[in-house]
């Protein structure tokens, strides 16, 4: 890769986590009436830090974030009319080996493919003071689905589909 090449694709990466950031920090005051959003990170993920590390933590909660908040922006606050959102992020696994795995595994390839995939509770608080609890979990189940795929291809298909979920109020507490 050329030197051209290599400093467009540095500009890129940074303004996209410039943008992302200003994302987080802003979160519910982007629009005038849209739900806040509140998205962490369970004990059980945070103690995997042989797979994952903060940066990997953060991609994850700032991308089902932004899931949660285009699907409820699409549809005015979803079917349960949405005013807060609490979401614990229980479990994300990898398609590919993360970072972290790979500086601790010298022997794993980033050409590795695994199933991946993703776990969320929590509870939608509706205009009418209503809790909706709700329990997500959603693993890819062939890796025929998965074939180039990224780090976190089914994980973030499983939040898109939470979120789906979460706009139409198909909520399932388990």
């Amino acid at each position: 890769m050329g030197r051209d090449a290599t400093l467009k694709t540095a500009t890129v990466l940074t303004v996209a986590a410039a943008l992302g950031a200003a994302i987080l920090a802003a979160g519910p005051a982007l629009a005038d009436g849209a739900p806040e959003i509140r998205v962490t990170v369970s004990e059980g993920l945070l103690a995997r830090s042989q797979e994952l590390d903060r940066s990997d933590l953060e991609t994850l909660r700032a991308d089902l974030t932004a899931s949660v908040a285009r699907a409820l922006a699409r549809s005015n606050g979803g079917a349960l009319h949405a005013v807060r959102v609490d979401i614990v992020l229980e479990d994300a696994r990898a398609n590919r080996p993360t970072m972290a795995r790979l500086n601790r595994e010298p022997s794993l390839s980033i050409r590795s493919l695994a199933l991946g995939g993703a776990r969320v509770t929590g509870r939608l608080i509706s205009a009418d003071g209503a809790e909706h609890p709700f329990v997500l979990e959603d693993y890819g189940t062939n890796l025929r689905d998965d074939i180039g795929a990224t780090t976190w291809t089914d994980a973030d298909r499983a939040f898109d589909r939470f979120a789906s979920d979460l706009a139409a109020g198909r909520l399932r507490d388990r």
